[in-house]
């Protein structure tokens, strides 16, 4: 009856009082048991697994791997793979946030897709606490900001819940400029006390095209690159969710990568509690900030060709003969890891033997220790032999990232080509990138990894076949299986499409834990389950405890979905959200009245109330919310559960 939970990311408590009418109704067994998830390939290689982390985080670690062990004594070209590796995360350790979600509430998200964005949102808020501030902004055809930069206190948490169930509501039109612009405005109204080490994001959702305010892709993006660059290191990152095949990836896509985030295709509405979850996995478990490569060369020793998406500068003409290259690798998650793949020119050697090439340290903000890091230094070196070149196939790491890259450049030369309306030249690109991977030894030796990149190079260039489906949602396919492969971050929804994965277990979780929150379905309670329905049998202690007649309700309208709230309170008396993991029996639901005005901090502490009352292997779960027709009371539902 519990889940493990990393880096402070169970959900926060509330606190509060109201008066509550309770009635039980026992219900015959119902199975609830939720799909497990297709066995995910991540992108970590040879790294310990974070079964059981620490309550303090290990350092940041520098790797490297050489392609081969030696080299010829004449000069020669030698590709290795650069590496820096975040720890996994710690025990309740995590960095506070700063967050403003931007939401697009126009006229095209009505219905169950606005419906899950509320749920998600208010999933979202129960894992802040008073370290944390979120802003909330909405945009149709006009903007409407529904709280600004709000402390996650109690009574915090609860106004921004209130808003969330009261502003976001379907609209008009999209006024996407309008609504990004105003949200990362948010940040530059934050409180005088915020630090440096406050981790800050913006999140951008829409399902649809710009039609109101800056609709030029390139205006747009050039207003957004000049508010990114006036607020300073204020907005922190900017990360784009595409709901649908409506919404324009080029435009998000460039806007993520302005801001230094990412960008998420969320291919329909089973996907946005993935999306929203694995988000918050990740924001949550950011370790280090700024982090660097910095690769310093022996006098002769060159730089060539680093093949990585991040933004990186070689010094060279330096007094001491050396050259200097330094990659930006931006912030990492807890157990994420980036790899630069480097092709090192070397000189001529005089002598055969051992030959240092240079040392390699990693650089970065501790998010939990508050202050700049340092990995220890890590010497390249490399043999040089008499006898000529390497008598061995390439390092692992290195062929598998080669591979990596291999795939992510092909995704993106044929996305270029089809956007350019060359479907063959897409497909040509595609084809030549899967002739390569079958060529590789790792394809051949069946590694995990390098096939799961052909799979996926390969389906995309039979999709490509029919244009029908590049214009419906290959473009957004591509563009994510690019940047995902390129940069070694998830792409939320899509990565559920990949082969491989670079979702960490924390963002795994917290997605599977958010999708599952926000889709459990419910209707009210039938005639069935009223006063003077058919008696059930007696059932166990637990049951016969809360066996009372349900007074029955129908359900009306006040901006509230039934599945609005979802909250489960276990026996031991702790607070989880949707980690209901395994099959379970439904023994009973209990209808609470709350009066008005409708307070969900008291939901919160009533439902916590009647958990005290159970003993595992029992669960009190609340369903959802909705009001009487001609009261203003609000109706909550619950149901107590048996896993045992």
């Amino acid at each position: 009856s519990s889940c493990p939970q990393s880096a402070g990311m169970g959900p926060a408590s509330t606190a509060g009082a109201g008066d509550v009418q309770c009635d039980w109704v026992v219900e015959d067994a119902e199975s609830c048991s939720f799909a497990e998830e297709p066995e995910r390939i991540l992108d970590a290689a040879a790294e310990p697994s974070c079964v059981a982390p620490s309550a303090v985080p290990g350092p940041l670690r520098a790797e490297v791997a050489l392609e081969y062990p030696c080299a010829p004594m004449g000069a020669a070209a030698l590709q290795a793979v650069l590496s820096v590796v975040a720890p996994c995360a710690g025990q309740n350790t995590r960095a506070p946030l700063c967050l403003v979600a931007v939401l697009d509430k126009s006229g095209s998200m009505a219905g169950r897709k606005i419906s899950l964005v509320r749920k998600a949102i208010l999933f979202m808020l129960d894992y802040f606490d008073d370290r944390d501030f979120v802003g909330l902004v909405a945009f149709d055809s006009g903007v409407d900001v529904l709280a600004p930069l709000t402390a996650c206190t109690a009574a915090g948490r609860a106004a921004l819940q209130e808003c969330v169930l009261r502003g976001v509501v379907p609209g008009s039109a999209t006024n996407l400029s309008g609504g990004l612009l105003r949200g990362l405005d948010l940040h530059c109204e934050q409180p005088d006390h915020f630090d440096d080490h406050v981790v800050r994001a913006t999140f951008l959702f829409t399902d649809g095209m710009a039609n109101r305010g800056i609709t030029d892709p390139a205006n747009f993006c050039q207003a957004v690159a000049s508010a990114m660059r006036d607020s300073g290191h204020r907005c922190g990152t900017l990360s784009t969710f595409g709901f649908g095949v409506d919404h324009d990836a080029d435009l998000l896509h460039k806007l993520a990568d302005l801001g230094h985030g990412g960008y998420n295709f969320v291919k329909d509405e089973d996907y946005i509690g993935t999306a929203f979850g694995q988000a918050l996995g990740g924001l949550l478990t950011i370790s280090y900030q700024n982090v660097r490569l910095e690769l310093e060369l022996e006098p002769g020793i060159d730089a060539q060709d680093l093949r990585t998406p991040y933004h990186f500068e070689i010094a060279r003409g330096a007094a001491d003969g050396l050259i200097r290259v330094v990659v930006d690798v931006r912030d990492l998650f807890a157990e994420e890891r980036r790899d630069i793949l480097v092709t090192l020119a070397l000189p001529a050697a005089r002598t055969a033997g051992p030959q240092l090439l240079g040392r390699l340290r990693a650089r970065g903000f501790s998010a939990l220790a508050l202050r700049p890091e340092a990995s220890a230094g890590v010497g390249v070196e490399v043999d040089r032999c008499a006898d000529g070149g390497p008598k061995c196939r390439s390092n692992e790491h290195v062929e598998r990232h080669r591979n990596r890259l291999l795939a992510a450049e092909a995704f993106g030369r044929a996305r270029d080509a089809a956007q350019s309306g060359d479907f063959a030249a897409a497909r040509r690109a595609l084809r030549h990138a899967a002739d390569s991977l079958e060529g590789s030894w790792l394809v051949i030796e069946s590694d995990a990894k390098s096939c799961g990149l052909l799979k996926d190079v390969t389906a995309c260039e039979a999709n490509m076949e029919d244009r029908s489906w590049y214009h419906c949602d290959g473009e957004k396919t591509l563009t994510g299986m690019r940047n995902a492969h390129a940069t070694q971050r998830a792409c939320y929804s899509l990565d559920a499409d990949m082969s491989v994965s670079y979702a960490t277990d924390s963002m795994v979780r917290m997605g599977d834990t958010c999708q599952e929150s926000i889709s459990i379905s419910f209707e009210p309670p039938s005639p069935s389950n009223c006063r003077g329905a058919p008696k059930r049998s007696e059932g166990s202690a637990a049951q016969r405890r809360f066996r009372q007649p349900c007074q029955g309700a129908r359900g009306g309208a006040m901006g509230l979905d039934p599945m609005d709230i979802s909250l489960d309170v276990f026996g031991d008396g702790c607070c989880r959200r949707g980690l209901l993991r395994s099959t379970g029996q439904r023994i009973a639901v209990k209808q609470v009245r709350v009066g008005s005005p409708p307070e969900l901090v008291q939901v919160s502490v009533e439902v916590q109330r009647l958990a005290a009352m159970v003993s595992s292997p029992h669960v009190v779960r609340l369903l959802g919310c909705w009001t009487q027709s001609q009261r203003s009371e609000l109706n909550v539902v619950m149901e107590l559960m048996d896993l045992g």
